[in-house]
């Protein structure tokens, strides 16, 4: 099963049997298949300067994958959102360059 996930780079599956015998039989499988199906974009390595000057711009670097076997489209931005020491928002940006 597996191997059909990546080797037709799947979005979704469909069971056609009772589904808590299949998970029962395969549960292995089927956790690894979870993993890797669809896309999966994660973050990989975030750095940022350890202070910041208030009102000053700052640099975030990001490096990003998909762990998935599925290809991933553009169109998707990430944000970083900044708190105080009580959790409130103090700002929130997004980066419209991601690619």
């Amino acid at each position: 099963m597996l191997k059909s996930v990546e080797d037709y780079h799947a979005s979704y599956m469909s069971i056609h049997w009772w589904p808590r015998e299949e998970l029962e039989e395969n549960r292995e499988t089927v956790e690894r298949i979870n993993r890797r199906m669809g896309y999966r974009i994660e973050l990989r390595e975030i750095s940022w300067p350890a202070e910041v000057e208030l009102g000053a711009p700052f640099v975030v670097e990001t490096a990003w994958a998909n762990a998935g076997v599925a290809p991933c489209y553009g169109g998707g931005f990430w944000a970083l959102t900044l708190k105080d020491s009580k959790g409130g928002v103090v700002s929130a940006h997004v980066d419209e360059g991601l690619t």
